[in-house]
């Protein structure tokens, strides 16, 4: 017998310094106490970013003009089987000043920094997630270097190996795949890290990338390797909760 999914969304709502916010459940609810990300249920009618702005409104008082699309995921509770969809949502995309509309409380935190307890147990995988800048820029001889709301992170790729050399991420591994293979070809399930990344040689490959996360977004954090002659797609795949490390040119990396 198939189970239900509930629909859900939720956001990651980001300060100018880099932090998050925290929300946790009002009493009458489940998992009353627990932090998570704000958000709620997907009403029907409704498409995922009108559910978040009433949502954010109606929890916390403020206004979501726009709103990234991210991470998904899917989680069984004991109450309900969760389909939960991520958005990030910048300074500039929100507006308002917070209110605990629900009797809940809320906290700005740092990636990799959480000093609020207990966790919504499907929150996991994005917190550590955070850890990840939304660009990097470097060289295959030095690494690739971002800032993630608490300091840099770096991570070394071997091109030809397909293969992470090393990462101060909080993420416990990055690449799960190899660079010729389409990272939607494998499920969640089968992967054995918590991200992966990909290299595409031409702009047909960024085209069909795209093509593909807009029918099924990702559920695990994915960094594209852009070489310098593709540098004009960061943006792009940004907006369809990409990653991307690019590769400078050698006097300016």
């Amino acid at each position: 017998m198939s189970v239900k999914l509930t629909h859900v969304v939720a956001a990651v709502i980001l300060n100018e310094r880099g932090e998050f916010l925290l929300s946790s459940r009002p009493e009458g609810k489940a998992y009353a106490g627990f932090w998570e990300f704000a958000g709620g249920k997907v009403e029907a009618g409704e498409t995922e970013l009108a559910a978040l702005q009433r949502e954010l409104h109606e929890e916390l008082g403020i206004q979501i003009a726009a709103a990234t699309p991210w991470l998904t995921k899917t989680y069984r509770y004991e109450h309900a089987h969760v389909y939960l969809r991520f958005f990030r949502v910048l300074p500039q995309q929100w507006q308002g000043e917070i209110q605990c509309r629900e009797q809940q409380q809320y906290s700005w935190q740092q990636a990799g920094r959480f000093d609020v307890e207990p966790m919504l147990p499907a929150n996991g995988p994005i917190l550590r997630a955070l850890s990840l800048p939304w660009l990097l820029k470097g060289r295959p001889e030095s690494g690739w270097r971002g800032q993630n709301g608490v300091g840099e992170v770096w991570m070394a790729f071997d091109v030809a190996a397909d293969v992470v050399l090393h990462t101060n991420m909080h993420l416990p591994t990055v690449q799960t795949e190899t660079l010729h293979l389409l990272p939607w070809s494998v499920s969640a399930q089968e992967c054995a890290g918590d991200g992966w990344w990909w290299r595409p040689v031409a702009l047909s490959d960024i085209e069909t990338l795209c093509v593909q996360l807009r029918k099924r977004p990702v559920d695990m954090p994915m960094v594209v390797l852009l070489d310098e002659h593709l540098m004009n797609q960061a943006s792009i795949l940004q907006d369809l909760g990409v990653h991307v490390a690019v590769t400078m040119a050698e006097d300016t990396a």
